[in-house]
């Protein structure tokens, strides 16, 4: 893509929706991005679940840490590095459980008594970020990020598989923009390595399938 643009977003998911002749999907996962969200939502409307990954959650708030020179308290308070991790496990209480776990978690901050750092930050700053970014009417709202239902339902909860899956691919290029004939040959390669995976799969499950039947007849005749 040429940049990350909500509306270059726009434009590709119009391609690919047109390219699926109308048929969207049900469920996303994404980064933390609000052009992203928007484009989702301006393509595929309220028709698509939009989750946000949590693993990129806990990567938002250390690099706010980092960002706001709070590095050295987080790594040398044991209690206030607790505090802080618990953040992101915030997405998997129940929606409704999410605001008063927060106001407790930031009371608990508060407690601890930890002075702003000279040429440093205030430790509370990564709370009250929060706050903005998931309270009140956020850019990311609780329902986008809460897993609660994931975890019952036994959804996927990161889109870490996705990102190994690209990284590999990436790996394949020597350079950031190869010839058009090198990606399609690449692309060609990986489509032969997944049916080969569906074809064993499918052996597999026939296999499985099977050895059931072949335990019921053998229950059935009393061997």
């Amino acid at each position: 893509m040429a940049d990350k643009s909500e509306n270059t977003y726009i434009r590709a998911l119009h391609v690919l929706f047109e390219a699926l002749n109308g048929i969207g999907p049900l469920s996303v996962m994404l980064d933390f991005e609000q052009a992203t969200k928007n484009a989702y939502l301006n393509v595929f409307g309220d028709a698509i679940q939009i989750r946000f990954c949590p693993f990129h959650l806990g990567q938002s708030i250390l690099r706010k840490i980092q960002k706001s020179k709070l590095t050295h308290v987080y790594t040398t308070n044991d209690d206030y590095k607790k505090l802080v991790r618990s953040l992101a496990a915030l997405s998997f209480l129940r929606p409704i459980q999410v605001t008063p776990a927060f106001n407790l978690l930031r009371q608990k901050a508060q407690e601890l008594y930890i002075a702003p750092i000279q040429n440093g930050g205030d430790p509370m700053t990564i709370f009250d970020y929060f706050a903005r970014e998931n309270g009140g009417a956020p850019l990311f709202p609780i329902e986008m990020w809460n897993h609660h239902e994931s975890i019952l339902v036994d959804l996927g909860r990161t889109n870490n598989a996705q990102e190994g899956f690209h990284l590999a691919l990436r790996k394949q290029f020597s350079s950031a923009h190869p010839p058009l004939s090198k990606l399609v040959n690449v692309l060609k390669n990986e489509e032969r390595i997944a049916k080969d995976k569906i074809y064993m799969f499918e052996i597999l499950l026939w296999e499985s399938e099977l050895d059931l039947e072949k335990e019921h007849i053998l229950i059935m005749t009393g061997q």
